[in-house]
């Protein structure tokens, strides 16, 4: 973005030198003050569609899905590309558990999620955010959010609604 500024400045500078070259002080004012409107209102209108682009990529975009009634896991959440899990809220009608994955390369086949052992966040008993650590999802795009762990997943007594929030990396 800089760069660009740079070089815009510069261009400003050369063609009003070259343009006062040629022209009577009337006109070159009068001229040149338009064309310099002209060139600053496109030099700002680049930087702020860059400034606009720059903070959109850094937002969280927040969705949601649910563990229904009697039932331990999500439906599918796909990241889609270069996205990662950065936070799960869970409500406060969350029957306590805690919160691990099954990750799929393909959307289709899940397998349990494991790092060093299986990654494993505190659900509690509900009514929080969970802060999750970003680089645990480098490369994952489809995943599946589990009540409890692998060995004992916990059914859900209500259908449980849970937002998540994925950012772009």
């Amino acid at each position: 973005m800089k760069k660009g500024l740079i070089i815009s400045i510069l261009l400003i500078l050369f063609s009003t030198f070259a343009f006062a070259q040629n022209t009577d002080k009337e006109t070159f004012n009068r001229d040149t003050k338009k064309y310099l409107y002209d060139i600053f209102e496109k030099t700002l209108e680049s930087i702020r569609v860059d400034v606009v682009k720059s903070v959109y990529d850094n937002m969280a975009i927040w969705d949601s899905t649910t563990i229904l009634s009697g039932t331990s896991i999500t439906d599918v959440i796909d990241l889609s590309a270069n996205y990662r899990l950065i936070s799960i809220e869970i409500t406060s009608a969350w029957d306590a558990a805690d919160i691990t994955f099954q990750v799929s390369s393909d959307g289709v086949n899940f397998k349990d999620y494991y790092t060093t052992k299986e990654l494993t966040y505190p659900g509690g008993t509900g009514n929080r955010i969970i802060g999750i650590i970003p680089s645990d999802f480098a490369g994952i795009r489809y995943l599946k959010i589990r009540s409890g762990t692998s060995a004992t997943p916990v059914n859900q007594s209500n259908d449980e609604v849970l937002k998540y929030a994925k950012r772009l990396y």
